[in-house]
């Protein structure tokens, strides 16, 4: 539940590829040695991701969204390690709208919608 949270709302407006790119960043942290060992553990982390730290509902609005997100989600678990990921093995992804300050210590791999990946 929690990797499906987090795809419906980092990448709910994003197409398919972006949502489950979304879900390879989250599964290529829990493998780094940087962060947590745990999916909820990687979500959770403070700080990491907007939703989890806006102080709106964390209860999805769109059962037609969830549902895709949750695809998304499902199919990334259970295939991971044994199709390509499509973010290069980033950890790290931002908007294309914004310049953050950290983008600086990573490398970018690609460009999926309206999000930036780096590792």
């Amino acid at each position: 539940m929690c990797l499906a949270k987090n795809v419906y709302f980092e990448a709910g407006n994003q197409s398919y590829m972006g949502k489950k790119a979304v879900a390879f960043v989250t599964l290529n942290r829990v493998r780094s040695k940087l962060y947590p060992n745990s999916i909820c553990d990687v979500v959770w982390q403070h700080k990491q991701f907007s939703w989890t730290k806006d102080g709106k509902s964390n209860t999805p609005r769109s059962v037609k969204n969830f549902t895709i997100a949750l695809a998304a989600a499902v199919y990334v678990y259970n295939n991971y390690g044994r199709v390509k990921d499509p973010t290069q093995g980033a950890t790290m992804y931002h908007t294309v709208y914004i310049e953050p300050y950290w983008q600086k210590d990573y490398k970018p791999t690609v460009i999926i919608g309206d999000h930036i990946f780096l590792k």
